[in-house]
């Protein structure tokens, strides 16, 4: 087996048409296109909008016979327990509930229709708007409802257990009270545990 440092001999033909081929190899990797031609086109990299934004739709892949549906945008419905006020503010897209029947052996509600469960929560109403303008969906825009946000301790059925002192700070200072404030949120109360005779540190593995 030869060594790859040994240089092959090669004869002038050889040389000759080693050099043909790389020269040939550079007119194929030249570009075609001419430069005064593709000056001011983009990389190909940047998103095109079309002036109708609705044409946008096309490439979402939805079946005609859901994207031509009407959809509805409202506040995101809240369970009616004691729900938190964390999620309030989001506004959500739903379709109209289609083919649905009662079962007769249990009673349940049923459905065929495929966008009965799906539900698209966004951060603004205006969020909402755009997105179904983009997919090229007609839509009705249900009425805002108020919530407002109140106070601990007031219209709570869990608050109805406080005691009257507690009851009495809030209704005096209201928000700004200081009685569920936690200096130690957030912070670990891991601890190295001792051993049974607290004589030193159980050592930890893993």
């Amino acid at each position: 087996m030869r060594a790859l440092s040994t240089k092959v001999p090669r004869t002038p033909e050889q040389v000759k048409e080693g050099i043909e081929r790389v020269e040939r190899m550079k007119k194929f990797m030249q570009k075609s296109a001419n430069t005064d031609m593709a000056r001011g086109v983009g990389s190909g990299w940047d998103l095109h909008v079309p002036k109708n934004i609705s044409e946008m739709a096309a490439l979402s892949g939805m079946p005609k016979e859901h994207s031509s549906r009407t959809i509805l945008i409202g506040q995101r419905q809240l369970k009616s327990v004691q729900s938190g006020q964390a999620y309030a503010h989001q506004w959500q897209i739903t379709w109209k509930n289609e083919e649905r029947w009662k079962n007769p052996l249990m009673g349940w509600g049923s459905s065929a229709d495929p966008m009965a469960q799906v539900k698209l929560n966004f951060d603004s109403k205006e969020e909402a708007i755009a997105f179904a303008q983009r997919n090229g969906w007609e839509y009705e825009l249900q009425r805002e409802t108020s919530k407002s946000n109140r106070p601990a301790g007031f219209n709570s059925y869990k608050d109805n257990f406080l005691e009257k002192r507690t009851v009495k700070q809030l209704k005096k200072e209201g928000a700004k009270n200081q009685i569920y404030v936690n200096p130690g949120y957030g912070s670990s109360n891991w601890f190295m545990p001792l051993k049974y005779h607290g004589d030193g540190e159980v050592l930890q593995h893993g």
